[in-house]
């Protein structure tokens, strides 16, 4: 009984000094780095986060750029509660055969405001919206209205889902 607690108690340590060991290499990279006033945060996850330095923050979509087969993203964040939030969506559909795309983004002037939207933090201090994006390049600005925090920008590229076989025909 004495050797089973002893084995026991041996296991949770070792345990507890690799949990300790591995959040200590996780908070060696959560070193905030500071870009023209705003913070980056890497969180446990390494899951990077844009964070204004006043507290307004963009959790999801999560990353600056990315491509999906999904036509709708949920935008979400914290603001100071009751804050206005202005959420605009432009897109093009590339119909000038110029093949944009994250590397190639569209100017300014290919784009086609869609939609702008104004949200407001809740009490807790969150928001969020669903936003229907367009096929081809979107661009997702978020305005939080306060002095001195820059409006975020999101590029997201949606493509077309690939078109799936439903009955394999064979011909002699």
């Amino acid at each position: 009984m004495r050797k089973k607690l002893t084995t026991s108690l041996l296991i949770g340590m070792v345990i507890l000094g690799m949990s300790t060991s591995s959040y200590a290499a996780v908070q060696s990279k959560s070193s905030p780095v500071q870009n023209n006033g705003t913070l980056i945060v890497y969180n446990k996850t390494n899951r990077t986060l844009k964070t204004n330095i006043a507290g307004y923050e963009v959790i999801n979509p999560d990353r600056d750029s990315f491509s999906t087969k999904d036509r709708v993203a949920l935008i979400n964040g914290k603001a100071p509660a009751n804050t206005a939030v202005t959420i605009k969506l432009f897109g093009t559909t590339d119909l000038t055969r110029k093949n944009f795309n994250l590397n190639k983004l569209p100017s300014d002037k290919d784009y086609v405001e869609i939609s702008k939207e104004t949200i407001y933090a809740g009490n807790l201090g969150f928001f969020q919206k669903q936003q229907d994006l367009v096929m081809g390049m979107n661009k997702i600005q978020i305005n939080f209205g306060a002095e001195g925090v820059d409006p975020i920008e999101i590029m997201v590229y949606v493509y077309e889902k690939a078109p799936t076989v439903t009955e394999i025909v064979s011909v002699n």
